[in-house]
């Protein structure tokens, strides 16, 4: 069973299941401790199912630069040690390619619902735009990131991450465990630190030409 640090395990379920319909600050605090609270229990559930349960940290594998296809055969599998789990990592890995996950920009996903709510009382259809209008959008527009306190992702310092590190302590060898990862960059919109300008961009990439909409705005 592989496992993640809560960052990149919450920013993967909010990507699969809410991303451009709720912002991540907002499903954040919502969903999220939820969602930390219910991983004992769900490991529990595995383990009553199968005898032998091996849990791993995806993020510690990438750290080494181990691949999930070597801890499943080497570890899992055959249970290698010293130095024939090190030649047969290595054999392994060189035949697969190793790489990291993928992840949207959280600020893509806030994106889509400030614009159906900036557009609700406008009389416009939203429209959707192309992946590069979108990215320019999110590189243009104010927003606040994890490195001050006010915002929602400090929610991962002060409350989930603590939690969930010592749950990663209570099922991962020492020497398995990934680096703390409560501090990884994440920037959000600062909705309410928008300009006008700010507005009036979203609402030209999502309303395209509905003149009343971006007129709206610009009043």
């Amino acid at each position: 069973m592989l496992v993640r640090d809560a960052v990149s395990w919450l920013r993967s379920y909010y990507e699969q299941i809410a991303c451009g319909q709720v912002t991540f600050g907002d499903w954040l605090v919502k969903d999220s401790a939820g969602l930390i609270a219910s991983a004992p229990d769900t490991l529990a559930r595995v383990q009553a199912v199968f005898d032998d349960v091996q849990v791993a940290s995806l993020d510690h594998l990438l750290e080494v630069g181990n691949t999930v296809a070597s801890f499943l055969i080497c570890n899992a599998s055959f249970e290698l040690a010293s130095d024939a789990w090190s030649t047969c990592a290595k054999t392994i890995d060189a035949k697969f390619t190793h790489s990291n996950p993928t992840t949207t920009s959280m600020l893509e996903c806030d994106l889509e619902p400030l614009a159906r709510a900036l557009t609700l009382a406008r009389g416009c259809e939203m429209i959707n735009p192309k992946q590069e209008q979108i990215e320019a959008l999110a590189d243009r527009l104010t927003t606040t990131c994890d490195d001050n306190d006010h915002n929602a992702t400090s929610y991962f310092g002060t409350l989930l991450e603590p939690t969930w590190r010592a749950w990663l302590e209570n099922v991962l060898p020492p020497s398995h465990l990934p680096a703390p990862r409560h501090a990884e960059h994440i920037c959000l919109v600062d909705v309410a630190r928008l300009s006008k300008a700010d507005v009036r961009a979203i609402l030209q990439v999502f309303l395209g030409q509905c003149e009343s909409g971006v007129a709206a705005a610009a009043s």
